[in-house]
This record gives C-alpha cells, sequence and structure tokens, in this order.
C-alpha cells in the first residue's frame, strides 16, 4: 500500500468547518483506490474550538494547511478507523504530541509509548459513543463515534452531528475516486490492474458484487452486523465520506448504502 506524489493531494472544502484532502493511494503498490482525510472543526460548549482528523494521510502541504487553517496548526483528537490506516499514524504522533488518539485495540498496540489514547472495545459496539463516555468533555452535541467490532478490521467511524454526516474508513468503497485523482498525473483506475477494484467496489443502486464482497468476507451475516445496519438506518445521514471514493449525498446515498447492505436486513 502507498499514497502517490504529496504535491497530488489537495484539499477540499466542504464547509466552513468541513474539510477533506483527497490523494491518490495503491493497494498492493498496483491497484488504485485513493484516499481521504476528514478535518472537522467543533465548538466545544466551552467556546474553544476543536480539531478532529480522521484517517491520517501523510502530512502533505494541503493537509498542513488545512491544520493551521481550522485548529491554528494543532489538532486536539485523532481518530483512526483501524489498523490498515495507521502508515501516518507515528508521523502525526511526532508532529502534534499532544493528540489524543481514539481507535480500535489493534491500533492502540502500535502506540503503546503514546499516552493520550482512548480505545473503543466490545461495551461500544453498534451504538452511538457519546465523546464524554471515552473522556472527551464538550462536544456530544457535535459528534458521536461508532464503533464496528463486526468488521473485518473492527472499524472505528465518526457521525458529525452538524453536517449529518457519516465519516468512515472501509465500511464500504466506492470507486473510483475521480476526486481522489484530480490532481494526479492519470486518471487512478486505468490499467488492467485497476479493474479489479473497479469490479469489486463499484457501488451503485445496482451493485452485485460489493453487497457479497461485504456480505462473505468484510462482515459476515451475525447479529451484531445486523445491530450495525440498524444503527446506521437510526441515523439522519445526508452524506456518506469514505475514505476510499467519491463521497455519497442524499437520497442517491442512501440507495447506494441499503443495497450494499440489503443481505443484512
Amino acid at each position: 500500500m502507498g499514497y502517490g506524489n504529496p504535491e497530488q493531494a489537495y484539499a477540499e472544502q466542504i464547509n466552513e468547518n468541513l474539510t477533506v484532502v483527497n490523494a491518490p493511494f495503491k493497494v498492493g503498490d498496483r491497484m488504485d483506490v485513493g484516499a481521504r482525510a476528514t478535518f472537522l472543526r467543533v465548538d466545544s460548549e466551552s467556546g474553544e474550538s476543536k480539531l478532529v482528523v480522521f484517517a491520517p494521510g501523510p502530512i502533505s502541504e494541503a493537509s498542513a494547511s488545512t491544520i493551521e487553517k481550522l485548529g491554528n496548526g494543532k489538532i486536539d483528537y485523532l481518530v483512526v478507523p483501524n489498523i490498515g490506516h495507521t502508515m501516518c499514524l507515528k508521523q502525526y504522533i511526532e508532529h502534534y504530541p499532544g493528540v489524543h488518539v481514539v481507535c480500535n485495540k489493534a491500533t492502540a498496540e502500535l502506540i503503546p509509548e503514546h499516552e493520550a489514547v482512548t480505545v473503543l472495545e466490545t461495551s461500544h459496539a453498534n451504538r452511538e459513543v457519546a465523546p464524554s463516555e471515552l473522556g472527551i468533555a464538550g462536544i456530544d452535541d457535535k459528534l458521536s463515534f461508532l464503533f464496528v467490532p463486526s468488521h473485518l478490521l473492527k472499524e472505528v467511524a465518526i457521525y458529525d452531528k452538524t453536517d449529518k454526516a457519516l465519516i468512515f474508513g472501509d465500511l464500504f468503497m466506492n470507486v473510483p475516486g475521480h476526486s481522489q485523482y484530480k490532481k494526479a498525473d492519470a486518471p487512478g483506475w486505468t490499467g488492467l490492474l485497476n479493474k479489479v477494484p473497479l469490479f469489486l467496489y463499484k457501488a451503485t443502486p445496482d451493485s452485485r458484487v460489493q453487497p457479497l464482497l461485504l456480505y462473505y468476507l468484510l462482515y459476515r451475516d451475525t447479529p451484531l452486523t445486523r445491530e450495525f445496519v440498524k444503527l446506521i438506518k437510526s441515523l439522519e445521514i445526508e452524506s456518506f465520506i469514505m475514505c476510499h471514493g467519491d463521497i455519497l449525498s442524499g437520497e442517491y446515498g442512501w440507495k447506494v448504502f441499503n443495497n450494499l447492505f440489503h443481505n443484512f436486513t
């Protein structure tokens, strides 16, 4: 796995408090699926702004300028969706040593020397976890954490209450990520090998392969998975902001989600 030229990363402002940094990204150094880091500024009850970074990518000019703009050069919380998104974790900890990391157990085991780490566990599964439950004060009305242990990589996600956005790593993909290759030298889905992710991870209201992949490989049909799907459907979501592929919005996003997870209902 690997990121492309950091100069090909670019910031895309969703609104004044929410920005994503898109970048090329390869699985196995061959298959292009793209990557997206999300930067969310929330105002705490005390009136102090906090910067939450989800799924950190390389510290590029685009990400550094976003951190400066939204967090005055400081990160408060670094949320890592799963162990597959840890390539840049130590780089962030070195640059922002006081950052509070929120992650699952497997990720936490990679940074035993870092003191400010909160781990989501089985007791947090398939429900909205208020930040205050994790010792994070003052932002319960802004976001909640989700922990999905039935996912193969035990995913950690965020529900942004203000923007009604589900922010996640690998719950599902939506390739090709046109927006993630906007500054690349060539589209990231050309070439024979890239037919594989296009075939596996096509996300439309009538996709047939990815629902099977989710059912047989990434989740399996268990009560925990059904609880996860029920939780997502209970949330008021207007945008699905995933790490790999283009953002899905509105009614179309829900049609895609319902199709991908129809085997679990």
